[in-house]
């Protein structure tokens, strides 16, 4: 209180012998204007006595021109020192009344705590939530994920896939991947590391190809269940990690290799559990604020906001990912579809082409990790679907069948049944339908649509009502 006190009459000196010395500089001013007008007026004039009056006219009105504008500043600097005055005696207001007992009803009491409530209430609504972050960065995702497709090129590589998919239709999918994809196995693969690490590899059956393995620098072993997915057709800027569902063993494995790659993106295409069987564990906190703690190693995962897209089945997360000794701070966008059913398809095709277009991204040092719980159905679909993609947007013929004997030189058993594989297609016919509406183009995709509906039926493969959803922040 004293210390206010002693604040205030400080700057209140301050003020005043501020306001001498400007009274004492302004008299000074005009006592030497004054002179040097009387000097000015006693010399010999060289023009006519009209002339001098003009030119002492146009001084006089300079003068006053300069005096109203120090007249404007000395009126602005009083009004921010009568502002500070102010806010010192509401200061010291305010102390006293903190410090002064008064007896109150508690009816007054009341009232007092639901103003405060309000007022806490009407902050809270005033600061960014969480939720409201990570939707403005899904947003900031999408926009930068989109793809031009206004070249000719472009449009003649869509219309030719089009018409070629419009002759062979879903069962002529189904029967280019019974006899082409299903048994395919690149030629020199190996599988040493595989079969040197049993207890971390979720299934037996699901093998991890020496090839493209991501090779671990930091920890007790160097493997992990996972490959490297880049190179043509993809650009330089993505770069994809094929794993499996992290187990409990392999949780520190995982989070050493999201810091290594430099990972910014995850995508999970299953969930945790699925009809009753562990499918994935649990390698991130839900819970908002939640950190993790990795054990085994110094890293520390912190869930720092969700959004979930509605209608969609997918939940972003935001994680922040930090490591003792290491001043990188990393921050990850997880996306997780809950509604993928294993070994099917789902009849949504539109969140395979929101997911791709949410990672899209040109830094070349990160990349996108994407798992389901073997790491090569769901997994190996929709990498499947960015490669073709890729090779349209590139004004390329596509043909799915080399792309994916080429994903699965990489990452074995990448699409792993006829249906998946039948959807890519339809991924990409729904892309095709959408960005080319010319009239023979509709045409053909609406065939093949057509055939796809009835092949689903037909298996009566377990699906999700669709719907248009609404994938993202509004817009």
């Amino acid at each position: 209180m004293a210390m206010l006190l002693s604040r205030l009459k400080k700057a209140k000196d301050e003020i005043l012998h501020r306001d001498k010395d400007e009274k004492k500089k302004e008299e000074a001013e005009t006592s030497s204007r004054s002179v040097r007008l009387r000097k000015k007026i006693r010399k010999p004039a060289k023009e006519s006595n009209e002339n001098a009056l003009s030119t002492r006219q146009k001084k006089l009105k300079k003068k006053t021109e300069k005096d109203k504008r120090e007249d404007r500043t000395k009126a602005d600097d009083d009004g921010k020192d009568n502002s500070t005055r102010k806010k010192l005696i509401g200061l010291i207001m305010k102390r006293k009344k903190k410090h002064t007992v008064t007896e109150e009803s508690p009816d007054d009491e009341e009232r007092e705590k639901e103003s405060r409530v309000q007022r806490m209430h009407d902050i809270s609504e005033r600061r960014p939530a969480h939720e409201k972050n990570v939707a403005e960065i899904v947003k900031a995702q999408l926009a930068a994920g989109a793809v031009d497709v206004s070249s000719e090129d472009v449009k003649t590589a869509m219309r030719n896939f089009a018409l070629r998919t419009s002759s062979l239709l879903a069962p002529g999918a189904l029967q280019e991947y019974a006899q082409s994809i299903k048994m395919y196995i690149p030629e020199d693969t190996t599988r040493e590391a595989f079969d040197k690490n049993p207890t971390k590899n979720r299934y037996k059956d699901v093998l991890c190809a020496d090839r493209e393995r991501v090779v671990l620098n930091k920890g007790d072993s160097d493997y992990i269940h996972a490959n490297h997915v880049r190179g043509a057709p993809l650009p330089e800027s993505q770069h994809f990690i094929c794993t499996q569902g992290p187990l409990p063993g392999t949780v520190a494995d995982f989070w050493r290799m999201c810091r290594q790659e430099l990972t910014s993106s995850i995508i999970m295409l299953c969930e945790t559990k699925e009809q009753g069987k562990e499918k994935c564990c649990q390698y991130w906190s839900e819970r908002d604020g939640d950190t993790m703690k990795i054990e085994g190693t110094e890293i520390s995962v912190t869930t720092k906001g969700k959004f979930l897209h509605e209608g969609s089945g997918v939940t972003t997360t935001l994680l922040n990912v930090k490591e003792k000794g290491d001043s990188h701070d990393q921050w990850i966008l997880h996306h997780q579809w809950k509604t993928w059913p294993d070994k099917g398809v789902p009849e949504n095709f539109d969140n395979v082409l929101k997911l791709l277009q949410m990672i899209r991204k040109s830094d070349t040092k990160s990349s996108c990790v994407i798992h389901c719980s073997a790491g090569i159905g769901r997994t190996g679909t929709v990498v499947a679907v960015e490669m073709c993609l890729q090779r349209l947007l590139q004004g390329r013929p596509l043909e799915v069948l080399s792309v994916v004997k080429q994903l699965r030189a990489k990452r074995m058993h990448c699409v792993q049944t006829d249906l998946q594989y039948a959807f890519v297609y339809r991924v990409l016919i729904g892309f095709v339908s959408i960005r080319d509406p010319e009239p023979e183009t509709k045409q053909v995709t609406e065939e093949f649509i057509k055939s796809y509906n009835s092949l689903i039926a037909a298996r009566q493969q377990p699906t999700e009502a669709y719907a248009p959803v609404q994938f993202g922040p509004p817009s």
